[in-house]
């Protein structure tokens, strides 16, 4: 696996089956529409309070925010949506399974949302 895929559970999986070790955790949460997210991180390296302040809180509102489609409905969330509803001083996106590791291994958090690459 060299770019993550749209499957949260795959991704999650190859993650986990790279870093296998006990202080790897995976906080799993679903944003306000329904979709299914997750935080990748090591253990001692980064506060779970910030996590839930920063990222699952504000995407358990998302989808009172999303903006409608034409059909009148929500709207899908997407990278974007989820972006500017986070409330992290510094975002990166990356694809790259190898530099997410080192993001990873260097103290940051990994944002997974099903559906979204």
């Amino acid at each position: 696996m060299e770019k993550l895929t749209k499957s949260l559970r795959d991704n999650i999986q190859s993650i986990k089956g790279v870093l296998a070790a006990d202080d790897i955790l995976v906080y799993s949460f679903r944003a306000g529409d329904g979709t299914e997210c997750a935080v990748v991180y090591a253990d001692g390296l980064v506060d779970k309070a910030v996590i839930g302040d920063l990222a699952a809180r504000p995407l358990a509102e998302l989808g009172i925010r999303k903006n409608p489609s034409d059909d009148g409905d929500r709207g899908e969330m997407n990278a974007d949506t989820v972006k500017d509803s986070l409330l992290f001083p510094e975002i990166k996106e990356q694809e790259d399974v190898q530099e997410l590791l080192k993001e990873i291994l260097d103290g940051n958090c990994l944002l997974l949302a099903d559906g979204i690459a």
